[in-house]
């Protein structure tokens, strides 16, 4: 290796050590853009595999053919073979028969190895298929994985964003109940105060009245005393001046 390919292998090999750390610091700030990213470079692998994959299909569906062309041509080869073997056992005097065969017998053994090899690429050409199948599923499938992890890892944290969010309405709900509560007790004890000072009122009142009673029957009965006072002497002398008074 030279110098120029030794720092065009030390190059890209930190330009690919960068890509990882940029896509696990990516990663860390946010996960779903990078697996989303990671989805994305998979999709575009995946379509370049399905590119591979239909050339690798086209070749060996190619190889397939040529190979059943020659088989073809083999059995053909041996139906003219056998044409001429029963001519030449009916006259084995017929030379150009003998020299039909001969040929035909040489093109037989070469079509015998187009054959062998066409058989051989055959083979290679359906491992280079199959391996670029097999990449390509594998592929499909851990994308597959990854975007289903990604929906259930989505609708986890949904799940637990609502939850969450839940929890702060009933803490929300509890503190203003709490508050209520407490503004219930103030207003229960302004409302104890109120029943007393109205019980107190009250007992004022009634003593009031029984004592503005008690003063009007005395001064009523003061009254009548006075006026019998006066009245008296003067009603009963008439009484006894009339004898007719009070009929």
């Amino acid at each position: 290796m030279g110098l120029l390919d030794f720092f065009g292998s030390f190059g890209k090999a930190k330009i690919e050590e960068g890509l990882k750390a940029s896509a696990a610091a990516l990663a860390k700030m946010d996960p779903e853009a990078a697996t989303q990213a990671q989805i994305s470079m998979m999709d575009n692998k995946l379509s370049d595999l399905r590119s591979r994959l239909v050339k690798a299909q086209k070749a060996f569906d190619k190889d397939l053919q040529e190979t059943k062309d020659w088989q073809d041509k083999e059995q053909k080869t041996l139906q003219a073979m056998q044409i001429l073997k029963s001519r030449f056992e009916a006259n084995p005097e017929d030379t150009s028969t003998m020299e039909k065969a001969r040929r035909l017998r040489g093109s037989l053994d070469n079509i015998r190895t187009n054959i062998e090899r066409e058989l051989n690429e055959d083979a290679q050409a359906k491992a280079i298929l199959d391996q670029v199948q097999a990449l390509y599923d594998t592929v499909k499938q851990r994308r597959n994985e990854i975007e289903s992890k990604l929906a259930n890892a989505k609708n986890r944290m949904e799940q637990a964003s609502l939850r969450e969010e839940q929890a702060k309405m009933r803490e929300q709900e509890a503190k203003e109940l709490a508050n209520m509560e407490g503004g219930f007790d103030n207003i229960g004890i302004a409302l104890d105060a109120m029943n007393r000072a109205a019980d107190g009122a009250d007992h004022n009142a009634q003593v009031a009245s029984l004592s503005a009673d008690e003063i009007v029957s005395r001064g009523a009965t003061g009254d009548e005393d006075l006026l019998d006072d006066i009245l008296g002497g003067d009603a009963k002398k008439a009484s006894q001046d009339d004898p007719f008074a009070g009929l």
